[in-house]
């Protein structure tokens, strides 16, 4: 079929509506069915804030592998953040190969590499295979999503972090990138660098484990008992 396109008015934000996931509003005009909006230069997309809209303020935003942000069918483009106000709100990363990054500041995160240093804000859980931290000092926490299910997600800055692969600490702050750890931390022979229940960590100064092993590299690794 065909596809619908509205492009936002100029300084107006776009405003998710409804629980339906197929309505959105943009200088007060309600658009239904539309697959294609686009956002006026400098303006966001903003969800449900699950208090003056009747709704129960949660959204899933869908991040697409070029960097465009869908809600349900709808897709929208050039936005400059996403602001997920209201209700627990989650970002799908898996399709953004590039990951995404903290920002230092909690339930924010913006997208790796992207030259328009667009964020997500209110954010709770997000899905992603690579995650950068922050320009200061980060801690990140190791924990299983139910005891023996073997399955284990990454917290940080009050976002939980699902499907995560490789952790990229990034620049140092002045105490260092921390990582709270569970069962064994294998070391890979690279400076800052170990494995805890498949993720990768990279660029971290102090662990904290669970009374699990540290299991060495194939490499002559060096151990300092302080």
């Amino acid at each position: 079929g065909t596809v619908d396109e509205v492009e936002g008015h100029t300084g107006q934000h776009w405003t998710i509506v409804g629980n339906a996931d197929n309505s959105a509003s943009n200088n007060g005009i309600t658009f239904v069915n539309a697959e294609k909006l686009t956002a006026a230069s400098g303006t966001n997309l903003l969800g449900r804030d699950g208090v003056s809209d009747g709704t129960d303020g949660h959204d899933n935003f869908v991040l697409t592998a070029d960097g465009d942000v869908k809600v349900g069918d709808m897709t929208f483009f050039g936005v400059s953040a996403v602001e997920g106000r209201g209700g627990v709100n989650d970002v799908d990363a898996s399709d953004y190969v590039a990951g995404l990054a903290l920002t230092g500041a909690d339930n924010e995160i913006k997208l790796t590499h992207d030259t328009l240093n667009r964020v997500f804000q209110d954010i709770d859980t997000v899905t992603v295979q690579t995650l950068t931290g922050s320009a200061g000092d980060d801690e990140f926490t190791v924990a299983e999503t139910g005891v023996g299910t073997g399955v284990y997600t990454v917290g940080a800055d009050l976002i939980t972090f699902s499907d995560v692969t490789t952790v990229n600490a990034g620049a140092e702050g002045a105490n260092g990138d921390k990582v709270n750890a569970v069962g064994d931390m294998t070391l890979t022979g690279a400076d800052g660098e170990f494995l805890n229940n498949s993720i990768t960590f990279s660029g971290i100064e102090s662990v904290s484990g669970d009374g699990s092993s540290i299991v060495g590299s194939a490499k002559a690794d060096h151990f300092i008992v302080k």
